[in-house]
């Protein structure tokens, strides 16, 4: 299924998620819908690593307004499992991570700031924070590959 959003191309969607590619920022996107099951969280992310492998990118961006709790033990398994196995997908072997976290949802926030300093540990990702869309991917346009 592939439909048109405002500026990236829908690849896969569910009532959960929905992955695409902005293509003028050479980005996966994944935005969440809803909150979602450990199974169903987990799953996704398989998913997104197979998108990864399919257009071979390094850049994600990631809306998390409706994202909800993560549990901790998910977390951790996406910190220390998922996103170096993204990395590795990536071009370059190298992720850049651009979040948009709501102000209003404290459990959302403690969850992506947990997930960034676990990616951040990584030599090969970079993982950073942001308030509103235009901010995040300003700075995703700003991140090249590593020396």
């Amino acid at each position: 299924m592939i439909a048109e959003k405002s500026f990236y191309t829908v690849l896969n969607s569910s009532d959960y998620y929905e992955i695409g590619l902005d293509t003028d920022l050479q980005a996966l996107v994944l935005r969440y819908k809803r909150s979602g099951t450990s199974e169903e969280y987990r799953s996704l992310h398989v998913e997104l690593l197979e998108a990864m492998e399919r257009v071979h990118v390094n850049r994600m961006l990631v809306h998390t307004q409706h994202m909800g709790a993560v549990a901790p033990e998910d977390q951790r398994w996406l910190g220390q499992s998922m996103i170096p196995m993204l990395a590795m997908a990536a071009l370059g072997n190298y992720l850049h991570v651009a979040v948009i976290v709501p102000d209003d949802n404290i459990f959302t926030q403690l969850a992506v700031e947990n997930v960034e300093q676990l990616c951040n540990e990584n030599r090969n990702c970079t993982n950073r924070n942001f308030s509103n869309i235009a901010a995040a991917r300003q700075w995703l346009g700003e991140q090249q590959l590593p020396l």
